[in-house]
């Protein structure tokens, strides 16, 4: 019983590490648009005396709205994934994929 016990904080521990590791991404969008805001990502896009030109507004939009879709899809796949080979594979195939 001791083993089974210190198997599943194991299991806890590394399903926090993973939430803890990879879940901020959508949620902490702010950060990387201010940063590429300010590093004049796709300024291309603007005038020269244009600060805040709405061509380069809607294409840093569209990578916030690219990245939840794909986010949505992925939680379905997995979600399916997960009914089909069990958790252990999930977990593993989905830390593979952070890694890569």
């Amino acid at each position: 019983m001791r083993m089974e016990s210190q198997r599943r904080l194991f299991g806890c521990f590394c399903a926090i590490m993973v939430w803890f590791c990879s879940s901020g991404v959508m949620q902490g969008w702010g950060s990387p648009y201010q940063i590429l805001h300010a590093d004049g990502q796709y300024s291309e896009l603007c005038p020269v005396d244009d600060s805040s030109c709405r061509e380069r507004e809607e294409t840093l939009q569209h990578i916030y709205w690219h990245a939840s879709i794909a986010a949505s899809y992925g939680a379905c796949f997995f979600g399916i994934l997960l009914d089909l080979v069990g958790a252990r594979f999930c977990a593993i195939f989905g830390i593979m994929i952070s890694l890569c």
